[in-house]
């Protein structure tokens, strides 16, 4: 990964899969439970939530390569929980 991370568009991309990827292992399935797929979907639509993590992480000054995961995960959620 460290090999690639100078390259702005390969960065970006591993920024993204690894915000993916804490969002995978970090969310509890069963927020999802009360609101439909086509509803989420929606919900998403006027508010994208990758774009608006990797924007708030990048505001917040937060390296994602190198700081401590916990500031991305806690962006993560308040960030889904104004979505949800």
């Amino acid at each position: 990964m460290y090999a690639f991370i100078d390259d702005k568009n390969l960065r970006e991309m591993i920024e993204k899969a690894l915000i993916c990827y804490l969002f995978y292992r970090t969310m509890d399935n069963n927020r999802f439970l009360g609101i439909g797929f086509s509803e989420y979907c929606k919900r998403l639509e006027f508010k994208p939530l990758l774009n608006t993590v990797l924007e708030r992480v990048r505001q917040l000054g937060v390296d994602i390569f190198k700081d401590n995961p916990d500031k991305v995960i806690e962006i993560i959620d308040e960030e889904f929980s104004a979505i949800i």
